[in-house]
Parts: structure tokens; C-alpha cells; sequence
């Protein structure tokens, strides 16, 4: 095998990796790359960068599913710090008021309507 095919093997075996684990350091380690050779790869080949950010974006989101269920079924099995966890960020009646007004605020962040925009430029006018 030549060492061009060698190599593309081993860029795609690192970005299966990242899509099970995102570790970059598991990922290029399990395949038997160094961190340097790794980096270097990513620095000289923009398409495997992309598609390892990408592999790990789905690893993440893959481990917070993952979690998440786990989660879930201790809270199901009544762990205290899982229940106290879920409702303190899921539950209104369990969250901060910081929380709360963070989500209030997010909801508000609304379009502007032709006449809030007119007052607005006038508003600006006024500080210059």
C-alpha cells in the first residue's frame, strides 16, 4: 500500500473516531498518529479539518444524547443529584431567577416592527 493510501486510511479512521468519541487525542492515538503529525494533517489539509470539526460536532452530539438518557433513567431510578439536575434546568419552579430572566429575555428577542425601528433611528439621532 502506498504511503498516500496509508495516510487517507488513516485520516478517515480519526474521523470515525471523532464521530464515536470527540477526543481528538483518542482519535489520532487509536489510529497511531502523533499529536504533531495530526495537527500538521489539519494544517496542510483544509478538507480533513473540516471533516474532523464536523465528526466531532456529531461525537458531541452523540454523547449528550447518550447522556442525556442516562440521565433520565437515574432520575427514573430517583438519584437525587439527577432529579435536582433535570428540574433545575427543565422546571421553572426549580430554576434561578437569573435563569428565568435569561429565558424571558431570549423569548423577547423579537423582530422589530416598523414603528420600533422608526423611534429607534430617531432615538440615535438624538445622540449624535
Amino acid at each position: 500500500m502506498s504511503t498516500q493510501n496509508q495516510i487517507a486510511k488513516q485520516k478517515a479512521l480519526i474521523v470515525e473516531n471523532l464521530k464515536k468519541i470527540p477526543v481528538k487525542t483518542i482519535a489520532y492515538t487509536k489510529v497511531g498518529v502523533t499529536r504533531s503529525t495530526f495537527y500538521r494533517w489539519q494544517s496542510e489539509d483544509k478538507e480533513f479539518e473540516q471533516l474532523c470539526l464536523l465528526a466531532e460536532k456529531e461525537g458531541i452530539e452523540n454523547m449528550n444524547d447518550m447522556t442525556e438518557a442516562q440521565l433520565l433513567q437515574m432520575t427514573k431510578d430517583r438519584h437525587w443529584g439527577s432529579v435536582r439536575f433535570w428540574l433545575v434546568h427543565n422546571h421553572p419552579r426549580f430554576m434561578s431567577k437569573e435563569r428565568i430572566e435569561m429565558q424571558h429575555k431570549k423569548e423577547e428577542r423579537k423582530a422589530l416592527t416598523e414603528q420600533q425601528k422608526a423611534l429607534l433611528k430617531e432615538t440615535l439621532k438624538l445622540f449624535k
